[in-house]
């Protein structure tokens, strides 16, 4: 929003029916942790740099944020998408030691449960032992399906 906020001051005088609650967080990073009705979480530093999280994307939410944001500035920010992130299910258990063996692919139990699989760089993807796969660092929707194309043909051997 290009200025500086108090945020002790935004959390007591914001107000909408759609915030679930506000809490101030005056540890590092400063900020306010924003939980909205639909599950979506608004942060707001106190640069006026703000991050909205969650996976309701409806064009309602992207008003709800511009009129949350109007009760501090009367400066419209655009709003930039920069990273989303994905999840899968095989429903099916699947053996990483194995898949680990595929090109492109890194594996260290002890530090990580799931096989992530560098192909996709700087995309993460991630496939646990429960068939659960997690996708994170998305920048284009339809990188999904290729993502999802590869592991459906890769994974798919290696089901327990």
């Amino acid at each position: 929003m290009k200025e500086r906020l108090d945020l002790k001051i935004v959390s007591k005088t914001m107000k909408h029916e759609t915030i679930k609650s506000i809490r101030h967080q005056t540890n590092q990073p400063e900020q306010l942790i924003i939980r909205l009705v639909n599950g979506n979480t608004l942060l707001i530093f106190k640069s006026g740099a703000f991050r909205i999280m969650g996976k309701n994307d409806s064009l309602d939410n992207h008003f709800d944020v511009y009129l949350l944001l109007s009760q501090i500035s009367n400066v419209v920010p655009e709003i930039i998408l920069q990273t989303m992130t994905a999840s899968y299910n095989f429903k099916r258990k699947i053996n990483l030691n194995k898949l680990a063996d595929e090109p492109n692919t890194h594996y260290t139990a002890e530090f990580f449960p799931a096989v992530h699989i560098t192909k996709f760089k700087p995309v993460h993807v991630n496939v646990f032992s429960t068939g659960r796969v997690t996708v994170c660092g998305i920048k284009d929707i339809l990188d999904c399906n290729i993502i999802k194309l590869y592991l459906d043909n890769v994974v798919c051997k290696y089901f327990v």
